[in-house]
């Protein structure tokens, strides 16, 4: 399957009652873990008025934040990485040292982390 670059610019719109804040609208392509490639609409919160006074300022943040997930982004939580580590990486492993890490990673993360995707998982 041959993907197609697009480019695109995004849109940018203003929204808020008390602090106007402005927002940022894109399109990404998205591939799941089977394969697949689908298209999602991100919806992004740029920054306040006084942070880009202009639409020309909010419109080159966008685009700059747009710049960084140029990249097609896999769609995987958290569960199914443990089991692809598990069975790809654990039988390299010493047979102790594997079921060590096994053991704290059911017990301790995956019950916490499993249903989340990879990529949304940061350091805070």
């Amino acid at each position: 399957m041959i993907l197609l670059r697009r480019s695109q610019q995004g849109h940018v719109y203003k929204a808020g009652k008390k602090t106007k804040t402005w927002y940022g609208i894109y399109r990404e392509d998205v591939r799941k873990p089977d394969g697949r490639v689908v298209r999602r609409q991100r919806n992004i919160r740029l920054g306040t008025l006084s942070e880009f006074p202009t639409r020309a300022a909010a419109s080159r943040e966008l685009a700059r934040r747009m710049g960084n997930s140029k990249a097609l982004r896999t769609t995987m939580t958290f569960a199914e990485l443990f089991d692809r580590w598990k069975t790809t990486i654990v039988p390299t492993l010493k047979q102790s040292t594997g079921d060590l890490y096994v053991y704290k990673l059911k017990r301790y993360v995956v019950p916490v982390f499993g249903s989340r995707e990879v990529a949304s998982i940061t350091r805070y």
